[in-house]
């Protein structure tokens, strides 16, 4: 679930988090700079501990964060690149 927010912002909450996750949520925010738009994403989630074990036999919850970190980063990336991609599709 998505709710855009006026001027800058896009809060989400997945609703069904993968097992590796009890919960998962974050936003998007776009500041306005000389430069143009800047985007960022921050991502907050709970590691579910019985789904670590999908991660490799004995992953500890440090791996666990390394791992989703990386995950999620690599996904808002993906998700940036091709609002980016549609923006500039739009642009004059």
């Amino acid at each position: 679930m998505r709710i855009c927010l006026p001027g800058n912002k896009i809060v989400y909450k997945q609703i069904k988090p993968p097992a590796t996750m009890t919960a998962h949520t974050g936003h998007w925010r776009f500041t306005e700079t000389p430069e143009g738009i800047v985007l960022g994403a921050r991502h907050t989630c709970t590691i579910r501990p019985e789904g670590m074990s999908l991660l490799g036999e004995g992953t500890t919850v440090q791996g666990a964060r390394r791992y989703l970190r990386k995950v999620l980063s690599a996904n808002s990336m993906g998700n940036l690149r091709l609002t980016k991609a549609y923006a500039e599709e739009l642009a004059p």
